[in-house]
């Protein structure tokens, strides 16, 4: 499966904390919406992988009040989890990466298998 759009977005300015900044909680919140379109687009149910176990997120720029906001996901199989899908956050305007964000999931074995003939592209 190759990369998907899945949101679009800015920084409101009743989000950021004194510094100008995107709170923290508001990035965790942009990246649940993300996840819940990318799941519905991928037909990822929790029946099928189950809950996330785990999302491990990075800071890498911070976003301040207007600015545009994208997050791409992808699904990868290596790793410490059996599925793992990867959001990136982006500044919409510069491209610049803002941060990151890996789910993990534990589904069955039998279910990793149908899953990586699924999204072969991810097999690479």
């Amino acid at each position: 499966m190759t990369i998907q759009e899945t949101l679009f977005s800015f920084v409101n300015r009743w989000e950021c904390d004194e510094n100008d900044h995107l709170n923290v909680q508001y990035y965790f919140s942009r990246f649940e919406e993300a996840d819940r379109q990318f799941r519905l687009l991928s037909g990822l149910s929790e029946t099928l992988v189950g809950a996330r176990r785990v999302r491990h997120v990075r800071y890498h720029k911070e976003l301040r009040t207007g600015d545009l906001i994208t997050v791409q996901s992808s699904i990868a199989f290596d790793g410490p989890h059996m599925l793992t899908v990867v959001h990136e956050m982006r500044d919409g305007a510069t491209g610049a990466l803002a941060a990151t964000a890996l789910d993990g999931y534990e589904p069955s074995a039998s279910t990793a298998k149908t899953l990586r003939q699924r999204f072969p592209d991810t097999n690479d």
